[in-house]
C-alpha cells in the first residue's frame, strides 16, 4: 500500500511537470517569434556557454600589409518614419549593439537593393534604388567606400558607393559575371569572383581574381588570377590580418571552406571542411581576423561555426543555428539568418552566452550578402540624403498577384488559360493573375517561355492522381507542374534543402543567352534525381547523388522567383527515393493562407469530398480475348445394343446310384 502510494505522488508530479513547463518556456521566449521556430531558437551548443572564457575579444586594428602588390591611385524620396522599438524590444537591445549599422542586400519588389539597418534605433535605409539588381556589399576598411555587383549597365560588375557622396563608381566592365567583392585590410585591393575559361579543363568556371583598387576604373590596374583548379571557386573573404583569404570551392566534389595562405607558394591551400560532408554556403571574419565563422547544414539545420585562425590544427565548433553569419566590429554579436522553405528572419545573438539581442524580424527575402559598417564611420548615413523605410512594406511585392481573397466565403469558379499547353487548361480565377505574372516574370529573366507548358494545373475530381494522394494540391485549382522535359534536356536543375526531416527542393533554369546578360553562374551542386537509373546501386538506394561539379552557364533562381508572386514549393514525400513523382520538385502551390480542405470548399461543396468520387483506372486492366473457333456440324451417332445369344443349359438328371 505505501509503495502504491509513492508511485501516485511521483504520477502526480511528472503529470504537473509536463503540463506547467511548456507554458513557462513559451512565457520566456519574447514576443514576435513566429509559431514553430521556438525549437530552432533553442538550438545553441552546448558547448557555447563554455566557450566564455575564449569568447571574441575586441579587436585592436592594424592595417596589415598586402601580398607585395603596387598600391594604387586614391580616387529624395518621401521618408516614411519607422515606428519606434516597443518596451519588450528595448529590454533585448545590448549595448553592444548601440552603434554601428548592418548593410545587406535585400528583394525590393522585383529587384535587389541595398538597406541599411541600425538595431538599437531600429531604423532601416534605402541606399540604393533602380530597375536592377545590387548585392554582395562590402565595406572598406576605413568605412568611405561601399563595394558591391551589380547588372545596372545589362551585365554584372563591380561598383563602388561613396558614402559620403552617395556616388556610384564602376570598377569592372565586361561581359563576364563579376560579384561577391572583400577589401584588403589597407583598402588598396579587392579580390572577387568572376566567371572565367579554366585554362585547364577549357571549360567556364568561377575563379577568384585579386584586383587593384584604382578610381575611375583603368584597363592599366593589376589584375592577380588566385585560383585555377578544376572546380568552382567563389565567395572570397580576405582576412583582415592581411594575409590569408577564405574562399568555398567545389575542387573535391564539395562546397567546401578552403584558405589560400598568400605566403605560401607549394602549399597555399588548404581545406578546413574536409572531413564534413555539409556544404558550406557563406562565410565572414571577424574585424581582428582571429576568428572565422560559416554556416553549413547538419542534418536538416543550418549551423554557424567558428575556426580559430590563431591556433589553425584546432577544430571548427558550432555556435548556434542560422546561416549568412557575420560578427560585429567588436566580436560581441554574431548576425545571421534563419530560414524556413518559404521565409526568411533576421536575428542576433550574444556571442558569450547565446542570448537573443533582437526580436526576429521578417525579412522579404534571403540576403544576397552582408556587412557591416562601424558607428564611427556611419555619419554620412545621418543625413536627408537617404530614405528610412519600413521594412514590412517590403514584404509584399509590388507586382500584381491577384485580389484578396482572405474575406471570401461564396465558391469561386474556374479560369481558362491561354496559350498553354496542358490536359486541362484551368487555374483558380483568384491565382489566374498570379500565374500570369510569374510566367512574364520567367520569360522576362531567362530568356524564354518556360511556363507556356505544363505537365498539370487544374485536376477534376474524376481524374486520379499520380499519386494517388488524398490531399492532391492540383485539385484545388491553385497548383501547377513543371514539365519535367527540361530537366531530362538538362535547362533545369534541382538543388536538395533539408529543413529538418523534410526534403525541399530549389529549382534554377538555364536562361537562352549565355553570354553574361542574364542569369548567374550557380553556386550551389544540383542534385541528379536522374542518377537512380544510371545503374548505380548507391545512387537508386539515396534515390539520385549530388553532381560532380555545377553546370556550366547562366542560370536564374525560379523557386526564388516564384515566391515572389505567392507560389510555393511543397515537401517530398517520404517515399521519394524510389518513386520519382513523390519528390514533388516540378509542384508550385499558391496556397495564400490556406490549407488543403479550406481550398477545395471554395470550388466544391462539403458534401462532394465526403462522398468518394468514381474515379477510372489510370491504366486498362487487360483481359483475355477468346479465340473464336469453328464449332463441327453434329453428328448422328449409333447406338450400340447388345443382343444375347441364345446357349444351351446342361439339364441335370438324377444319377442312379449303384448298390456295391
Amino acid at each position: 500500500m505505501k509503495r502504491r502510494r509513492i508511485r501516485l505522488v511521483l504520477f502526480v508530479l511528472i503529470l504537473i511537470n509536463l503540463m506547467v513547463l511548456p507554458l513557462v518556456v513559451r512565457s520566456s521566449l519574447p514576443r514576435g517569434i513566429p509559431e514553430g521556430l521556438a525549437e530552432r531558437l533553442s538550438l545553441f551548443s552546448p558547448s557555447l556557454a563554455e566557450q566564455s572564457s575564449q569568447t571574441l575579444p575586441s579587436p585592436t586594428y592594424t592595417s596589415s600589409p598586402s601580398p607585395s602588390l603596387p598600391s594604387p591611385a586614391s580616387p529624395s524620396p518621401t521618408n516614411n518614419a519607422t515606428p519606434a522599438p516597443s518596451e519588450a524590444q528595448s529590454s533585448l537591445m545590448s549595448t553592444s549593439l548601440s552603434g554601428g549599422w548592418l548593410i545587406l542586400s535585400l528583394l525590393d519588389g522585383e529587384y535587389y537593393h541595398l538597406f541599411a539597418f541600425q538595431a538599437a534605433s531600429q531604423t532601416w535605409l534605402r541606399l540604393t534604388e533602380g530597375e536592377w539588381d545590387d548585392m554582395h556589399p562590402a565595406v572598406s576598411p576605413d568605412g568611405k567606400w561601399l563595394a558591391f555587383a551589380s547588372n545596372r549597365e545589362g551585365y554584372w560588375d563591380l561598383y563602388v558607393l561613396s558614402l559620403s557622396e552617395g556616388q556610384v563608381t564602376p570598377l569592372t566592365r565586361s561581359q563576364q559575371y563579376d560579384g561577391a567583392p572583400s577589401w584588403s585590410p589597407d583598402g588598396k585591393w579587392l579580390v572577387y569572383e568572376s566567371y572565367l575559361i579554366n585554362p585547364q579543363t577549357g571549360e567556364n568556371n568561377l575563379e577568384i581574381l585579386i584586383q587593384e583598387f584604382v578610381l575611375p576604373a583603368s584597363n592599366n590596374r593589376q589584375v592577380i588570377q588566385l585560383t585555377s583548379a578544376k572546380g568552382a571557386d567563389f565567395a572570397p573573404q580576405w582576412s583582415p590580418l592581411g594575409r590569408q583569404i577564405a574562399f568555398i570551392s567545389q575542387r573535391e566534389g564539395e562546397n567546401d571552406l578552403w584558405i589560400a595562405d598568400l605566403d605560401q607558394i607549394d602549399n597555399r591551400y588548404r581545406n578546413l571542411t574536409a572531413d564534413s560532408h555539409a556544404a558550406v554556403q557563406a562565410l565572414s571574419w571577424s574585424a581582428d581576423g582571429r576568428w572565422l565563422v560559416w554556416n553549413a547544414a547538419d542534418e536538416g539545420i543550418q549551423w554557424v561555426s567558428q575556426w580559430d585562425a590563431s591556433s589553425p590544427q584546432s577544430p571548427a565548433r558550432k555556435l548556434m543555428a542560422g546561416s549568412h553569419p557575420l560578427l560585429t566590429d567588436n566580436g560581441e554579436v554574431l548576425f545571421s539568418v534563419l530560414s524556413t522553405p518559404h521565409r526568411a528572419y533576421l536575428q542576433a545573438h550574444s556571442v558569450r552566452d547565446g542570448t537573443m539581442q533582437i526580436p526576429l524580424i521578417l525579412l522579404p527575402s534571403r540576403p544576397q550578402g552582408m556587412t557591416w559598417l562601424k558607428q564611427r564611420d556611419s555619419k554620412p548615413f545621418f543625413t536627408t540624403t537617404q530614405e528610412i523605410i519600413d521594412i514590412n512594406r517590403l514584404i509584399t511585392p509590388s507586382q500584381v498577384t491577384g485580389a484578396d481573397t482572405s474575406q471570401l466565403s461564396n465558391r469561386q469558379r474556374l479560369k481558362a488559360l491561354e496559350g498553354i499547353k496542358v490536359p486541362y487548361t484551368y487555374l483558380h480565377e483568384h491565382v489566374f493573375d498570379a500565374f500570369q505574372a510569374l510566367r512574364k516574370a520567367v520569360e522576362q529573366r531567362a530568356g524564354w517561355d518556360y511556363l507556356s507548358r505544363l505537365e498539370n494545373a487544374y485536376l477534376p475530381l474524376s481524374s486520379p492522381s499520380s499519386l494517388s494522394l488524398s490531399k492532391e494540391w492540383l485539385y484545388t485549382g491553385r497548383a501547377i507542374a513543371l514539365e519535367p522535359a527540361a530537366m531530362n534536356a538538362g535547362w533545369l536543375v534541382v538543388g536538395r534543402e533539408e529543413f529538418g526531416a523534410e526534403i525541399y527542393w530549389r529549382l534554377y533554369l538555364k536562361t537562352r543567352y549565355q553570354d553574361g546578360s542574364q542569369g548567374m553562374p550557380l553556386r550551389d551542386l544540383p542534385f541528379d534525381l536522374n542518377a537512380r537509373y544510371s545503374g548505380n546501386a548507391l545512387a537508386y538506394d539515396n534515390g539520385g547523388s549530388l553532381m560532380p561539379s555545377s553546370p556550366e552557364g547562366y542560370w536564374i533562381d525560379l523557386t526564388e522567383l516564384a515566391q515572389r508572386y505567392g507560389w510555393e514549393r511543397l515537401p517530398a514525400l517520404s517515399s521519394w527515393r524510389t518513386a520519382l513523382g513523390a519528390s514533388r520538385y516540378s509542384i508550385l502551390v499558391k496556397r495564400d493562407q490556406r490549407d488543403w480542405y479550406t481550398a477545395m470548399l471554395e470550388l466544391y461543396p462539403a458534401e462532394a469530398l465526403y462522398t468518394a468520387t468514381p474515379m477510372p483506372s489510370p491504366t486498362l486492366t487487360p483481359t483475355r480475348t477468346p479465340i473464336p473457333t469453328r464449332t463441327p456440324t453434329p453428328t448422328r451417332t449409333p447406338t450400340m445394343t447388345f443382343t444375347p445369344q441364345k446357349t444351351s443349359t446342361p439339364v441335370i438328371s438324377p444319377t442312379t446310384a449303384v448298390n456295391p
